[in-house]
């Protein structure tokens, strides 16, 4: 009966009054826990989470001829015993209540999905070798495969013959009846927008990622390669490296981690976007406003409305621009790429932190001279102040891009086009007609396009406004936070693999926005709960609240009210973790929002109707003796006697001197 109130019932409604007074009396009962098991029982929640594994090209009649059982594979995915948590990156690695399962199911597809594959594969066949195919003829044939699919995640394995020729699959859209030369990094796989992503083991060999020094490089045996093995033990020796590939998988793609906690929900999310120009007119427009709204409103759709506004200052009129700018602005020596000695070449580029330090400061004269509304900040959030007092304050997101008419390649720290930061975000554009990089594809450096900075803005805004972590980072138990780019080529808005966002988000992304407002509200309210419990529980002689709560007041019992509300609670929060592990952030969100009536009730019983049961005592830890208390004035008084004594020899000394000449 609860849950269908609360489903029909707004968040801010408290659900559990709209109850009749025998519907609240049956939530009265004694779960029979003591106050440390309810504790753990509300900090340990399990999300069971299931993950298809479909391969293709397994049977025989693939690359290598390779055959791979599939009741094997499950049984190395069931001992890979795959730690995954809900781990928090910023500004510290810490672990969220909820815990997901990663359930896994290995399917071996029907051959006729093999044969359309096959199909789709040699129609974008070229015969020049080495030639890069697009991907979205695969994906189509996957994309149809995948549409009813209900695990939380599909992985799809293929295995197709071998080609004359080594290939990989292309993410730029190419122009019918032209060649089309792809930008980004090809690869071998691809993450849809929908729940799945798909590996070509027969694809590659691929290379990318970033230079010595760095972790999470692709090599070309990072992927299982069928050929490499024994023939005669093929079918087995591969089965590891295809569990750790899905393992991994399900770090980056199925339960990514969070960049930080510091997300709330808001009815309206309003992206402020201020561009500072050197010229004295606006610079030709390359930011894509209306493309930042639709791939943020796809993510958050039906739970938040996006607004994306933009305003322009020269820095002829905004001399803060210009000191912001120029207290950025740094200097220092590169290696020159075809040098093998370090070089005097000089090389600029803008200070990210010293860049933030100043706008954070003058933010607030920076868009009252842009025209737009005054910011103000509150308990850490940025708010838009409305013309009505009585509605609550709209939540913005700051956007500082500076679009410089140099042709200079200049970056943030002297690699990134964007920044993110708590309270705002960074980017930088100019007419340079490219940028190095430390990244490098197929054995090339990667150069980045100074002249568009709409992917890496994108990326930024989602990972400052909604805690979505950069898609190459993980945290494992044992190792800690680390990289792996395996998963970033493709459609990321994350690193430099891609140079524009003409796809949709992948879903693990998209779905990361709400996801992350829901954890963010469920784990907030939990912990709220379990403070107030430990706090009682110190409280209670024997552990329970029965023995803390004895009395009547006002002919009703603080201890059923207490178990009322505290059962409501939990049920919610199951009900939060159910709506999630079906997929559906937007209901787990309301249900983490309905539970603040629920705490605010239970804070409010501790607070008034149980006072008279508790004591309030005061106690000094230790004895305190008297030479304790009067050690520091005997000391003064003898330093003083001393001084006093040193003195009066000093003066009668003195004298006798006079006296002698």
């Amino acid at each position: 009966m609860l849950a269908e109130v609360a489903a029909k019932s707004a968040p801010d409604t408290d659900v559990f009054m709209q109850l009749d007074a025998d519907q609240r009396k049956a939530w009265e009962y004694d779960s029979h826990m003591s106050i440390n098991q309810t504790i753990t029982a509300m900090t340990h929640l399990v999300l069971p989470l299931r993950v298809d594994v479909k391969l293709v090209g397994f049977e025989g009649d693939g690359n290598g001829k390779l055959v791979v059982s599939d009741t094997d594979l499950a049984r190395y995915l069931k001992a890979l015993q795959l730690d995954v948590g809900t781990v928090v990156l910023q500004p510290e690695v810490s672990s969220m209540i909820v815990k997901p399962q990663l359930l896994f199911h290995v399917i071996r597809c029907p051959r006729n999905l093999h044969n359309r594959l096959l199909g789709a594969l040699h129609s974008t066949v070229n015969k020049v070798a080495d030639d890069d195919h697009p991907h979205h003829k695969i994906d189509d044939v996957i994309r149809t495969d995948a549409r009813d699919d209900e695990a939380a995640f599909t992985l799809y394995l293929l295995n197709p013959p071998a080609l004359d020729y080594d290939y990989q699959y292309s993410y730029e859209p190419v122009t019918e009846g032209e060649p089309g030369v792809p930008r980004s990094c090809p690869g071998a796989l691809w993450v849809g927008d929908q729940r799945y992503a798909w590996v070509d083991l027969s694809a590659g060999p691929s290379e990318y990622g970033p230079g010595p020094g760095h972790h999470g490089q692709v090599f070309p045996h990072t992927l299982p390669d069928p050929l490499i093995y024994k023939h005669a033990t093929a079918g087995r020796a591969i089965l590891p490296d295809l569990a750790a590939l899905i393992a991994s998988a399900g770090q980056h793609l199925v339960w990514p981690p969070l960049q930080h906690t510091r997300i709330r929900h808001y009815a309206q999310v309003t992206v402020a976007v201020v561009h500072m120009h050197d010229t004295l007119g606006p610079p030709p427009q390359h930011f894509r406003a209306e493309a930042l709204r639709e791939l943020l409103g796809a993510g958050l759709v039906v739970v938040t409305d996006i607004v994306v506004k933009e305003a322009w200052l020269s820095f002829a009129e905004c001399d803060l621009c210009v000191a912001a700018y120029t207290s950025a602005l740094k200097t220092r020596t590169r290696r020159s790429p075809d040098l093998e000695a370090i070089s005097s070449r000089e090389s600029r580029f803008l200070d990210k932190l010293a860049l933030h330090t100043a706008l954070s400061a003058y933010s607030d004269a920076i868009f009252a001279l842009a025209g737009a509304p005054h910011v103000s900040r509150q308990s850490g959030a940025t708010h838009l102040r409305t013309a009505d007092p009585t509605k609550p304050a709209m939540h913005v997101i700051p956007v500082f891009m500076f679009d410089l008419s140099t042709d200079e390649p200049l970056l943030l720290d002297g690699e990134l086009k964007a920044a993110a930061f708590h309270n705002m975000v960074l980017g930088v554009t100019t007419k340079a007609a490219s940028a190095p990089t430390h990244f490098h594809c197929n054995f090339m450096p990667l150069e980045l396009d100074p002249t568009d900075a709409n992917r890496e803005v994108l990326g930024a805004v989602m990972q400052s406004g909604w805690g979505v972590a950069d898609s190459s980072l993980y945290h494992h138990p044992a190792s800690g936070q680390s990289a792996r780019h395996l998963w970033s080529i493709g459609n990321s808005p994350f690193g430099p693999y891609s140079q524009r966002q003409h796809h949709p988000l992948p879903h693990y992304l998209a779905s990361a926005l709400v996801r992350n407002v829901a954890l963010a509200a469920l784990n907030g309210s939990a912990s709220r709960v379990v403070r107030l419990l430990a706090g009682l529980g110190a409280a209670a002689p024997d552990g329970r609240l029965s023995s803390l709560v004895r009395l009547e007041i006002r002919g009703e019992s603080p201890l059923s009210r207490l178990r009322e509300r505290l059962n409501v609670v939990r049920f919610k929060l199951d009900l939060g973790l159910k709506h999630l592990a079906q997929l559906d952030s937007g209901k787990a969100l309301m249900m983490a929002k309905s539970m603040l009536h629920d705490i605010k009730a239970l804070e409010h019983l501790a607070r008034s109707r149980l006072k008279a049961d508790l004591v309030t005592e005061l106690d000094c830890e230790g004895g305190v003796s008297v030479w304790e208390m009067i050690w520091a004035p005997v000391i003064a008084i003898g330093v003083w006697s001393v001084a006093i004594a040193i003195r009066w020899q000093h003066t009668a000394f003195a004298n006798k001197l006079e006296k002698l000449y």
